[in-house]
């Protein structure tokens, strides 16, 4: 039989490729089943497979020169002949051969080769082994028409493959969409563009940092005609930050489902995202923003003696439920309750492996670290905007040139005050910062907050007894065994933060360690305690002695450097911070019994000694 030519009318001009393809699709069983139908049926699994490494074997054969297009179809008819259908043997060229050509131009060449082809199709078929007759995956005229693309040819399919772009098309909008389209559906995974950075879902269903350097080199491995320069990938890379945009940030929903619960209600495992309030563990998909989770399992069922048995050790029993609440805190992305938790003590006291307990339960792609002086620096928050623990380890006196700008953003983050952030080579935004601060030091820094902010949101437990040289080495692996049933443990103690209004339980030890700590902060309140009756009345001191009062206090007794005693109007603004609440106040006023005279100077207290001129020094009142 010889091989019939192409009729007189068939014109390429005329059969355009756009209508071949309308053609095509207006009769989609005849474009796929095209002809007598092979013995063992289209599409076996074992014809899909050589035709694939049919077209992998012949990568390159086709190159730009336009004698090279009938190759395509040389290569469609011999895949005709194993038994492979049209659109299959399509997308088997267009995946693993990559020919050089226009999407379009390869459609027209395939349809060609189906069109006027003049062997028995199926005749090279591997189907007609006995052994290949057994694969369960032969498909019938009963399958939907995609059903091949889920069973046996997606799996085949990698990522990047080759896209035929337009060399013509002058949008980078649509050749962005193409390129997005065709990654989604080979497995590249979902973009996102949000707070000025691509995030890609990989396999585990998280969201990952895809720089924009990275993703201009996946268009290019997709652009093997080289097609595309550097200025057009880089404008399809903008153009993608149009389609991908998304305001959600790390923790929340992406694309909210019918019915999900709220954001402070999730908590991370890896086998799932639990609803804290329903107890239903929902599936990863990639639906709620989320960079990371736990290296263990929720188990409903798991408890932790040997945890419980450690912490009696360590702490204090009053302080346990603090921690407990904490724990459980940290593990949501809740910061409503706007505190920072402080583990003050000797060495060897347990505070380290309580911190890698901690890190374990969020992830260790959810936490990070930072010295006193290094969260002053300039990109320090550049790293903490998908975290949800920020720990100060070993933290010790800040230099004083930093030291309020660490105060300042330690209250900032714990006030969940929307900052700006300074990122390298990324443009700055303006974010409330989700994480919880846990500060560990042997004794707990200076940072002279006269205000008692930065005390008021400390949560204070403190370590005495050192166990060093009787540590259990294996103490941390042993309890990373325990991690499905401490989150039990923290997740009961976050039943009762909340059932309790979002306040913590503080012991009588946790308010003395806190009444401690405010004092540290405040060397105005310490004045205040060693030389002041604070009455909150209409008592009057003198402004001069008070200073004079102040001056020899803190260079004798508290033994301030110079830099550190504060001058007048300085000692005014932190004395009126610390005492206000109690009815101090600076200004004119009338002496009692006396309504001429309206001295200006401090009001509600009195000192608790007298100068002595004589003697040139203080002296207790009788």
């Amino acid at each position: 039989m010889n091989k019939p030519t192409l009729p007189d009318e068939f014109i390429p001009a005329r059969d355009d490729p756009k209508i071949v393809r309308a053609r095509i699709l207006k009769d989609p069983t005849r474009s796929r089943w095209y002809g007598k139908e092979p013995h063992h049926g289209w599409d076996n699994p074992c014809d899909v497979e050589d035709a694939k490494q049919y077209c992998e074997n012949l990568f390159g054969w086709c190159r730009r020169a336009e004698e090279d297009v009938p190759k395509i179809g040389e290569i469609a008819t011999h895949i005709r002949e194993l038994g492979v259908s049209e659109m299959t043997c399509l997308d088997l060229i267009l995946t693993f051969n990559r020919p050089p050509f226009a999407k379009a131009r390869v459609e027209l060449e395939v349809w060609k080769a189906y069109e006027y082809a003049y062997n028995e199709p199926g005749k090279r078929s591997l189907a007609q082994s006995p052994d290949a007759r057994k694969d369960k995956w032969t498909l019938t005229e009963e399958d939907e028409d995609d059903s091949w693309l889920e069973n046996g040819l997606a799996a085949l399919r990698v990522w990047p493959r080759q896209i035929h772009y337009d060399a013509q098309q002058r949008s980078n909008a649509k050749l962005a969409v193409e390129f997005l389209s065709a990654r989604e559906q080979c497995g590249g995974g979902k973009l996102i563009y949000s707070a000025g950075q691509f995030f890609t879902l990989d396999s585990a269903k998280l969201w990952r940092v895809l720089p924009d350097e990275q993703l201009a080199a996946e268009i290019r491995q997709t652009d093997i005609a080289l097609i595309l320069d550097a200025p057009r990938i880089f404008a399809m890379v903008g153009a993608l930050k149009l389609s991908c945009f998304t305001t959600a940030n790390p923790f929340e929903w992406i694309e909210r489902p019918v019915g999900a619960p709220a954001e402070t209600d999730l908590i991370l495992f890896k086998n799932g995202i639990l609803d804290f309030e329903s107890g239903e563990l929902r599936p990863h998909d990639g639906s709620y923003f989320a960079t990371g989770f736990p290296d263990f399992n929720y188990d409903k069922a798991a408890t932790c003696p040997l945890w419980k048995e450690k912490l009696n050790e360590w702490l204090h029993p009053s302080y346990i439920p603090t921690l407990q609440e904490f724990v459980g805190y940290s593990m949501t992305c809740d910061t409503s309750a706007e505190v920072l938790l402080a583990m003050i003590g000797v060495t060897r006291a347990g505070k380290g492996t309580i911190c890698d307990v901690m890190q374990n339960l969020v992830g260790t792609s959810l936490y990070c670290a930072r010295t006193l002086n290094g969260l002053a620096g300039d990109y320090a928050l550049q790293g903490t905007l998908d975290k949800r623990l920020l720990f100060i380890p070993d933290a010790h006196n800040t230099d004083p040139s930093k030291r309020a700008a660490v105060l300042e953003r330690i209250k900032s983050i714990t006030g969940r005050d929307a900052i700006n952030v300074n990122r390298k080579f990324l443009e700055e935004v303006t974010i409330r910062i989700p994480v919880r601060i846990v500060v560990v030091a042997n004794q707990l820094p200076k940072f002279l907050d006269e205000s008692g902010a930065f005390a008021a949101r400390m949560l204070v437990l403190k370590f005495d007894q050192s166990f060093k040289g009787r540590e259990d080495r294996e103490l941390r692996s042993k309890l990373r065994a325990e991690l499905p049933g401490i989150a039990n443990w923290a997740l009961e103690g976050l039943r009762c933060l909340r059932a309790n209004g979002n306040r913590f339980t503080v012991g009588k030890k946790g308010e003395a360690a806190a009444r401690d700590a405010n004092l540290s902060q405040s060397p105005a309140l310490r004045f205040a305690r060693d030389c002041l009756n604070v009455t909150g009345g209409k008592d009057y001191t003198d402004p001069d002695l008070l200073f004079k009062r102040y001056h020899d206090w803190a260079s004798c007794e508290e033994k301030l450097s110079p830099r550190e005693i504060q001058n007048r109007t300085d000692f005014k603004a932190s004395l009126l911070a610390a005492l206000t609440t109690k009815g101090v106040r600076y200004g004119l006023g009338r002496l009692p019994g006396d309504w001429e005279k309206r001295p200006r100077g401090w009001w509600g207290f009195l000192m608790l000694d007298t100068w002595d001129e004589e003697g040139a020094t203080w002296t207790a009142k009788v």
